[in-house]
């Protein structure tokens, strides 16, 4: 399966090796948990936690990855590698733009999660 959307690919992903049924419900999972991953980038970046704010980014990578998700893992490697560099300004911008990328692969995935 590969379907373009939004300038994302999905693939089936290493972690569902092309079966869709299980595409579903790694993308439902990814979907039930952004949310409070999401609270927790903005209470991170409020305190200016970079240490743990380039934690979450490395998560964030392998969450995004798993469900294919390019646009929302590249943006997750960037608040790694500028959380590690604690450039503030950067890394309010990478977690302000979280939930519009996250809301593109929502719309991104439709056809998956409800085919």
């Amino acid at each position: 399966m590969e379907k373009r959307r939004a300038g994302i690919w999905l693939t089936g992903s290493k972690t569902t090796d092309g079966n869709l049924g299980l595409l579903r419900q790694v993308i439902d999972i990814f979907f039930e948990a952004i949310p409070g991953q999401l609270e927790i980038a903005d209470q991170l970046c409020a305190d200016k936690d970079y240490e743990k704010l380039a934690a979450f980014g490395h998560k964030l990578k392998g969450l995004a990855g798993d469900v294919s998700a390019i646009r929302i893992r590249k943006l997750a490697i960037e608040l790694e590698e500028t959380a590690d560099n604690t450039d503030e300004k950067a890394v309010e911008s990478l977690v302000g733009s979280l939930p519009d990328e996250v809301e593109l692969f929502r719309r991104a995935t439709v056809d998956v999660r409800e085919g």
